[in-house]
């Protein structure tokens, strides 16, 4: 424990940090939500809290904007301490300086846009020429300029997240945390948001903590991801880094890891049922899960390819506009394969020859459960 948490202080070392969550903790009863969690937050930075439904993301939120109590732990938010458990001490969330956009929106049907928008500035007493300038420059910036007389019950789902998101900002926040705001969102108008929120951020330059289970919107948003398990942190990247190198199986099969196989890793080499490939591996013989992303297969390598070849049959084809998804059967292994589209496509049945980079080949040594 002590040489994480100094790892954790020479990393952050230098840096300014918006928020700094240290050793904190946090228990339901007898579960245990968060396990001794270490999170530095860079002033400026878009962080995105990823993993799975249980995973301690929410709670980590939660506990930073004061609406959940940890059971031991520090948190300060732009260089000022909101929690301390040995201290006694506990801000309140209004006390924080934080933004928050939920979920549901939680904005209120019965008022205007512009009502919704300058509610938080009417509680901090801005007066009032001052927070009519500060609604109008929001509302602009989220596109809502024409709306401010409207109904907020009036309004469409994506337009009720700008409001949401317009009454966070609107009281220039140190922080501002945002909790799956689009999941709500049919899928086109959540990728439309999704852009508008990165630039909105990017303008201001606004700290932002961002919640979600959904990989794609991760990679999309984060400026460094935070993957979560089991109240822990299990890797700190930034999103091609964690992409590309996941530290472990874990992060490989969440991360998008289409074939999941079990393996032997010796010299350089994984040996599988059906056939083998080299990896760029360097971890101990033996017993391995070897992971392959459908997008790392090359069709019909050429012949000075240094990689692996696999050939198979074909068992499903499917065009998807601008590539190829193949179900490949190879002996008894089945392969989920995604290529560029670029003249032919392959029926079932059909014979294909697939090519594979040795650092495209990740090995995890296989844990034995005791």
């Amino acid at each position: 424990m002590l040489q994480e948490r100094a790892t954790f202080e020479a990393a952050n070392a230098g840096e300014e940090l918006a928020v700094n969550v240290q050793g904190l903790h946090k228990k339901f009863g007898k579960a245990t939500a968060l396990e001794s969690l270490d999170l530095a937050v860079r002033k400026g930075e878009f962080l995105v809290l990823l993993g799975p439904s249980g995973c301690g993301k929410t709670t980590t939120m939660r506990s930073i904007a004061g609406l959940e109590v940890p059971t031991s732990g520090t948190i300060e938010v732009g260089g000022q301490v909101v929690f301390d458990s040995s201290k006694g001490i506990d801000r309140a969330p209004a006390d924080r300086n934080i933004g928050m956009v939920f979920q549901s929106y939680a904005i209120w049907p019965h008022r205007t846009v512009r009502e919704n928008v300058s509610f938080p500035l009417k509680m901090q007493k801005v007066p009032r020429k001052e927070a009519a300038q500060r609604v109008d420059e929001v509302l602009a910036l989220v596109g809502l300029e024409a709306q401010g007389s409207r109904s907020a019950s009036m309004l469409s789902g994506g337009q009720m997240q700008r409001v949401a998101l317009a009454r966070s900002i609107v009281m220039s926040p140190a922080v501002l945390l945002l909790d799956e705001p689009l999941s709500n969102l049919d899928a086109k108008l959540r990728e439309k948001l999704r852009v508008e929120l990165k630039q909105t951020q990017q303008r201001l330059g606004t700290t932002s903590i961002y919640v979600t289970h959904d990989q794609a919107e991760a990679l999309a948003l984060a400026d460094r991801v935070v993957l979560m398990r089991n109240g822990v942190i299990e890797q700190v990247a930034a999103p091609l880094e964690l992409y590309r190198n996941p530290k472990t199986l874990f992060a490989a099969e969440f991360l998008g890891t289409n074939n999941l196989l079990k393996g032997r890793a010796e010299n350089g080499t994984v040996l599988l049922d059906d056939f083998s490939l080299p990896t760029a591996y360097a971890g101990p013989a033996g017993d391995v899960s070897m992971c392959l992303r459908a997008e790392d297969f090359t069709e019909n390598p050429p012949e000075a390819w240094a990689g692996g070849r696999v050939t198979g049959r074909i068992e499903v084809s499917s065009l998807l506009g601008s590539q190829i998804q193949y179900s490949v059967r190879v002996g008894g292994t089945l392969l989920e394969v995604l290529v560029p589209f670029v003249e032919r496509l392959a029926a079932p049945g059909d014979t294909i020859t697939l090519g594979v980079k040795a650092q495209d080949v990740r090995c995890f040594p296989t844990v034995v459960e005791s």
